[in-house]
């Protein structure tokens, strides 16, 4: 939402995310004369709460624009996420063992980084609700939205705290470290960004928390049932084995995909070239599928990237393929991705499958 058009809705928002600034140390006041100074701005998002009846989730976000600075090809900035094949094996591990997966996300994650490491100092304007004098800079400590190496110095936070636990990160994802006790997997977590999913024995599983808000500062825990990069994961239990059964799906989001407006006359010219409205359309509907088919919906993974290849030559009669494509994925729903683990046959170790 633009700042001008926000009013008074976000000042608590606001003030929230000057207060963290402030109690993480993130800058020094230093003058501002003779400095390379990046200018900075107010991302501003407003979500439904829950229930109808709840009030509107509003966040603010400080966030430094990157492209001024003058630093910014020189620093390090990969950052390793998650990959969903990593995820799946996870969820997979989880229902072998019988663990319920837990959740939890952490609050202004890249302020909680490493000290900025750099070889010149960084300064950013401080915004107007911050009042600070005009001939006032912030000389940074810490990496903040926007800036380059911010993700770099927050994974290397999340790091130094799986290295102290004991940890093995996973040469194949870094972003997946797992515990293994006498020669037995005991605890496993993923990252993405600020969301950990995570599962293990009741013993690890505290251990790990207790390090997690004694390192940074978190949010609520959510078990079994809970969302992570945008799949909903719901956990239960088989009445007749008692093992865990874990699902994933996408739901929301393929009920968020819209179908492209054809109108009757339009459709039946199916060989002409779309327009730019058009194109902008198909654009965007072909790249939500292209994500549900590598999360949850594989069964639309040859169609979208077939589309995929008409980005540049697309014509009437592919915004009806696309059309008739989101229709596919949303009769879909309520068939969710299942990992559980099957009893083994004589003889043989349990298998999982999803």
């Amino acid at each position: 939402m633009p700042l001008a058009l926000a009013g008074r809705r976000f000042d608590v928002a606001m003030a929230d995310e000057l207060l963290a600034w402030n109690s993480r140390s993130v800058f020094t006041d230093e003058a501002v004369a003779g400095r390379h100074v990046i200018s900075t701005r107010w991302v501003l998002t407003e979500k439904p709460g829950e229930l109808p009846q709840d009030p509107p989730k509003r966040k603010a976000r400080l966030v430094i624009r990157g492209l001024e600075d003058p630093q910014k090809a020189s620093v390090v900035s990969t950052s390793p996420t998650v990959g969903r094949a990593s995820s799946r094996l996870l969820f997979a591990t989880m229902a072998v063992r019988g663990w319920v997966p837990r959740t939890v996300d952490l609050r202004t994650a890249f302020l909680q980084g490493l000290p900025l490491d750099r070889v010149a100092p960084v300064y950013v304007q401080p915004p107007p609700q911050a009042r600070a004098p005009p001939v006032t800079a912030w000389r940074l400590r810490k990496c903040a939205y926007g800036l380059t190496d911010a993700p770099r110095r927050w994974y290397e936070a999340v790091l130094s705290l799986m290295i102290s636990l004991g940890y093995v990160r996973v040469e194949t994802d870094h972003r997946l470290f797992v515990l293994v006790l006498s020669g037995v997997l005991v605890f496993s977590v993923a990252v993405h960004v600020d969301d950990f999913k995570y599962g293990g024995v009741a013993q690890q599983v505290a251990r790990f928390e207790a390090a997690l808000r004694g390192a940074f500062d978190v949010g609520p825990v959510h078990v079994g049932n809970l969302t992570f990069t945008g799949l909903r994961i719901t956990s239960d239990t088989d009445e007749s084995s008692g093992q865990v059964v874990i699902a994933a799906d996408q739901d929301h989001y393929l009920e968020s995909i819209e179908q492209i407006d054809i109108l009757a006359e339009r459709a039946a010219s199916r060989s002409v070239a779309v327009s730019t409205s058009e194109l902008t359309s198909y654009r965007r509907a072909v790249g939500a599928l292209l994500w549900a088919s590598g999360q949850t919906q594989p069964f639309i993974a040859r169609h979208s990237s077939l589309l995929a290849r008409r980005f540049h030559q697309a014509v009437v009669n592919d915004l009806l393929a696309v059309n008739r494509l989101v229709r596919a994925a949303r009769a879909s729903r309520g068939l969710p991705l299942l990992f559980r683990a099957f009893p083994p046959m004589s003889g043989q170790r349990s298998e999982t499958v999803k």
